[in-house]
């Protein structure tokens, strides 16, 4: 067979090199449509020498704990009678042109990766350098019997579990596979543990291919505290709320000066085509009471001659308010920086899409607090109001992400079995995105299971959770 003479390891010396592919073969603008590339393309270019590196000395790392081999790491094949394990798009170009169309076109993640074996060559490769990464680690679960199961743990530890081995042969290396999300993990988890389980949320932009840019600051009071910026305070109860709090009350999105006040600093608009990423999220302020003056209660007027009025219908009229504000800074960013991608947060009183135009530039990320059963699908009679937010947002916009809020104080709750149902029920509305705040709140009771679960399920809903289970145990 293909595997007979790929020995990487005998008597515990390494029988093969690392070849990282660092050439302009590895960046990203050669498999990618420069006119039709998306934020999170745009967003990563530069930083493909590095990731390169990292995903080398990553396999390099875990082939010497497995075995106690030290690889080579070359740039170029050297003239040796040995296994290549050539890492990166670059050395596959020519050989394996449809997997590399596969990995870059239509939908899905952007970080797939394939592993192909050509002779004593084996090629781990993706057009993106995350997908290459995400390759090795796949190559290392399937060539041995590590997992990564625990965060927060080092290899001395229950975390990462493995046998030592001092000979290692290579028994899978001929696979494709690409993320059916884009966007998938679990927010404040162990850098090393998402690294190791493909997941890429909420990361530094050295470990993830997808922006983590923004948050809960389109107030300029989160960085500005000076006494004049309370005139953009709220009025809740009757009066202005100073001095300014986060958990208090919205700003005064009515008040002219604010968006002006607010462009100058966040997104600094004079420089935002020097000093920004390509996405930024502008969440609103963590709290549900948006500001009760006379003009920010001011009917709206809808295209169709209605008038939105809070007094009826308060939930639509808010979102219209609060988009209605994202729409002015989206218009302005995208006359200096037409290749932004602006972002908000669905949440709270701004979850549900408006009646109102909203600029489809605008990609929200969906906050779905507070769902309703987190032990019935997203599409059950119980959680209707959600399963019909998911769809409107849906057809919105193909680049919408998910915030849940499953991960958070989580313990001891059986979500894998659910989730599989809302990540199938979500590709077909294309809503490609599952993550959620919140990584557990430890590793036992049930805890590092279901997260390993769900996260494999995020990269291929369609897999058995059942055999997911047993694998982890």
């Amino acid at each position: 067979g293909i595997f007979d003479r790929l020995w990487l390891v005998k008597d515990g010396v390494a029988q093969g090199e690392i070849v990282v592919d660092m050439s302009d073969a590895c960046l990203l603008e050669n498999y990618y449509s420069t006119n039709d590339c998306s934020y999170v393309i745009r967003g990563g270019r530069g930083m493909e020498r590095e990731w390169q590196r990292s995903t080398a000395a990553d396999l390099k790392r875990w082939l010497k704990e497995i075995t106690g081999a030290d690889f080579d790491c070359v740039e170029q094949p050297t003239a040796k009678d040995n296994v290549k394990i050539f890492l990166g798009a670059g050395f596959a170009r020519g050989l394996f042109d449809d997997d590399l169309r596969a990995l870059a076109e239509g939908e899905g993640g952007c970080d797939g990766f394939a592993v192909r074996v050509k002779g004593r060559n084996i090629y781990i490769f993706g057009p993106h350098p995350i997908g290459t990464r995400n390759g090795v680690y796949r190559f290392l679960e399937n060539n041995t019997d590590i997992i990564w199961a625990m965060q927060f743990s080092r290899v001395d530890a229950d975390g990462v579990v493995f046998t030592p081995v001092k000979d290692l042969k290579v028994v899978w290396g001929d696979a494709r596979s690409r993320p059916a999300f884009g966007s998938r993990g679990w927010m404040r988890v162990d850098t090393e543990w998402a690294r190791a389980n493909g997941s890429n949320f909420c990361l530094p932009i050295a470990d993830s291919p997808m922006p983590n840019a923004g948050g809960h600051f389109l107030s300029p009071a989160y960085y500005d505290l000076s006494e004049g910026i309370q005139r953009f305070s709220g009025v809740k109860n009757g009066r202005r709320v100073i001095p300014w709090s986060e958990s208090q009350v919205q700003m005064c999105l009515s008040n002219r000066d604010l968006l002006k006040y607010s462009l100058e600093r966040v997104p600094c608009l004079p420089h935002i085509r020097y000093a920004y990423p390509f996405f930024c999220n502008f969440g609103a302020d963590d709290n549900m009471y948006p500001c009760e003056c006379e003009n920010c209660r001011k009917p709206i007027k809808l295209k169709d001659g209605t008038m939105l009025d809070p007094k009826r219908d308060l939930d639509r009229f808010y979102s219209a308010w609060y988009y209605t504000y994202i729409n002015q800074i989206d218009a302005a960013i995208r006359k200096q920086w037409p290749e932004f991608q602006t972002s908000t947060f669905a949440y709270l009183f701004g979850r549900r899409k408006p009646p109102i135009d909203v600029s489809p530039n605008i990609a929200p990320v969906l906050c779905s607090y507070y769902r309703k059963a987190y032990n019935q699908p997203i599409f059950a009679p119980a959680n209707q109001q959600w399963w019909a937010t998911y769809k409107e947002w849906a057809a919105h916009t193909k680049y919408l992400q998910q915030y849940d809020y499953y991960g958070l104080c989580f313990n001891d709750q059986p979500m894998a079995e659910v989730l599989k149902f809302d990540y199938l029920a979500q590709l077909k509305i294309g809503f490609r995105s599952g993550a959620t705040e919140g990584a557990g709140s430890l590793e036992y009771i049930g805890v590092a299971d279901e997260r390993w679960c769900i996260s494999r399920l995020q990269w291929d809903p369609t897999l058995d959770v059942e055999q997911l289970h047993r694998y982890f145990n």
